[in-house]
């Protein structure tokens, strides 16, 4: 059992939000006692009632619902509420009046900690700014403060914080360390500047990388985490060759031809999602902790176009290694980054949906002004060219699919390729061929559905050795798969001689809103993705308030 003493003297103070870093992880830590703890407001308002603490660290790593809110509905939600602090004889002065019940923890290496204080309706009664949650209905947009307070952080590139960047001049870096941990520190590779410039709109700053790049080092060891999120913020460069955005273990990325890559020196590690030029983009990377290195379905991918906010999606391998090694970013000795700009980077430990998104809005606020609710996203196709080896398996939303050639070049000789597609829902998926020209009776494409199970539909084909050309398969009409199954199984054969133009298909997700032919598709958001980045109603800066505390916490670590 640990005693934590906690004043506001000793904390940082960011958006109303008091936030600790303990010098090292506390182990094992099983559970968290409120024992005491006394606030005072100075307010020009009327002071409120009574005061709620909180804390967003430790309701994140609750084992179980400790707290909830009864209102008119969704009051199952659990709140981040750890007690009520109670008026005393003097105005503006509240006390905890008997000890709440402990919250179990789940989570064994609690770094951050967080407390702040809240009118009863939620509005924070230092800075203004809502206790959050989503739906649109109260400020969700999260702060580099908010970040760097998460419990499940492990690691928090904030290239706008000038305590953790060294410049030469204004315009070029020397090197920076993460937000959230010192020996977590970059420094370019022969000593000499890369540049610092703006991105976006709103005050966002990154790296513009010419021939140098940025190597990671880590004096206690590098370790990354398997499973978790990692979100990052990027420029590509002017030219389609192959680059490196960044290059970690397990969580990478490089442009590889107009393509997004996993890494272009490990085979068949190319995605199907497209990169266009000059163009920014948020990359989300989640590994579930699920499946090995090279083992198919352990990295799923989402990258969002700034341009147009459209998203591709691609679930691949992680194909890395579990630790140590040498972790670049941006660029590398084979791979250089020049023109690419990479901007700030979140990893975190947990798979939330709704964190991934908050820190998915983050970035983009740090790009341009977020001033609306977003209550989808359209998913634009992705290209995938039917190249070897066999039995290659992608999984997306949308796709314009080729033969091997792709959309420019005939197909090769003496090929036979199977290819399977499959929807990320687990729905039917449809097809519909745009173009088709092949050596009559000599090279041929059948289709079938794939079953739940994971065999394939043979007896009943969409498309059952298609020949000739131009006439489309099913007169260019759109076929989809059966109730129940989840995706389509390609088979392509082709001989020695007579290569011609080949094919194109697009296929997408049944289940989803198509619009156009379909051009893209459209995913509604859950309601609780659904994120708010303005002020609302009380939600405003009170400037004149300030307020001062002392807490005593148990947290046993047995």
């Amino acid at each position: 059992m640990v005693r934590f003493i906690l004043t506001n003297d000793h904390a940082t103070l960011a958006s109303g939000i008091y936030t600790y870093s303990l010098d090292t992880r506390l182990s094992n830590a099983s559970f968290l006692q409120l024992k005491k703890c006394s606030f005072q407001l100075t307010t020009t308002g009327t002071a409120p009632v009574a005061i709620f603490i909180r804390s967003k660290a430790f309701h994140r790593i609750g084992g179980s619902k400790h707290t909830l809110v009864l209102k008119s509905d969704n009051h199952q939600d659990s709140s981040d509420i750890l007690a009520i602090l109670e008026e005393s004889h003097t105005t503006g002065r509240y006390q905890l009046r008997g000890i709440p019940r402990p919250v179990p923890l789940r989570y064994s290496h609690l770094r951050k900690l967080d407390l702040y204080f809240t009118h009863p309706d939620g509005t924070n009664v230092l800075s203004g700014s809502s206790s959050g949650g989503g739906g649109g209905g109260t400020h969700d947009l999260l702060t580099a403060a908010n970040i760097a307070a998460r419990a499940d952080l492990h690691s928090f590139i904030d290239l706008s914080d000038a305590s953790t960047i060294t410049q030469s001049n204004a315009t070029t870096l020397t090197g920076f360390q993460a937000v959230n941990d010192a020996t977590q520190a970059f420094t370019s590779t022969n000593g000499t500047a890369v540049g610092f410039a703006d991105i976006g709109t709103n005050g966002g700053k990154a790296i513009s990388f010419g021939a140098d790049w940025i190597r990671f080092t880590d004096s206690t060891g590098f370790t990354e985490p398997t499973s978790g999120s990692c979100v990052i913020l990027f420029r590509t460069q002017s030219v389609q060759d192959q680059y490196a955005i960044f290059k970690w273990g397990k969580y990478r990325a490089f442009g590889d031809h107009g393509k997004l890559s996993f890494d272009p020196a490990i085979a068949n590690a190319k995605t199907t999602m497209v990169l266009q030029n000059n163009q920014d983009y948020i990359l989300t990377l989640t590994l579930d902790g699920s499946k090995t290195a090279n083992e198919y379905g352990g990295l799923h991918f989402r990258l969002e176009d700034l341009g147009n906010f459209t998203c591709q999606s691609y679930i691949g391998a992680h194909h890395g290694q579990s630790s140590g090694g040498q972790y670049e970013y941006g660029g590398t000795s084979n791979h250089s980054a020049a023109g690419t700009q990479v901007s700030n980077l979140v990893m975190t430990t947990t798979l939330s949906p709704v964190d991934q998104a908050k820190v998915e809005l983050y970035m983009r606020n740090y790009h341009t002004a977020q001033t609306s609710v977003r209550t989808y996203f359209d998913w634009y196709p992705m290209e995938d060219n039917m190249d070897a080896p066999t039995d290659q398996q992608k999984t997306f939303h949308i796709c314009r699919c080729f033969d091997t050639g792709g959309p420019g070049q005939n197909y090769g000789s003496n090929e036979s390729l199977n290819r399977i597609y499959k929807t990320i829902t687990g729905q039917p998926m449809s097809i519909q061929f745009v173009s088709f020209q092949v050596e009559t009776n000599y090279e041929k494409l059948s289709v079938f559905s794939i079953n739940a199970d994971g065999t394939f539909d043979t007896a009943n084909p969409l498309v059952f050795e298609a020949t000739g050309g131009p006439n489309l398969p099913a007169s260019g009409a759109v076929l989809t798969g059966p109730v129940g199954s989840i995706g389509l199984k390609f088979q392509w054969y082709s001989d020695q001689s007579n290569n011609q133009a080949g094919w194109e298909a697009l296929l997408w997700d049944s289940s989803l809103h198509s619009v156009g032919t379909p051009t893209y598709v459209r995913v509604d958001l859950p309601s609780d993705q659904q994120l708010n980045p303005t002020t609302e109603n009380n939600d405003v800066v009170v400037t004149s308030d300030t307020g001062s505390f002392v807490a005593e916490f148990d947290i046993n670590t047995k």
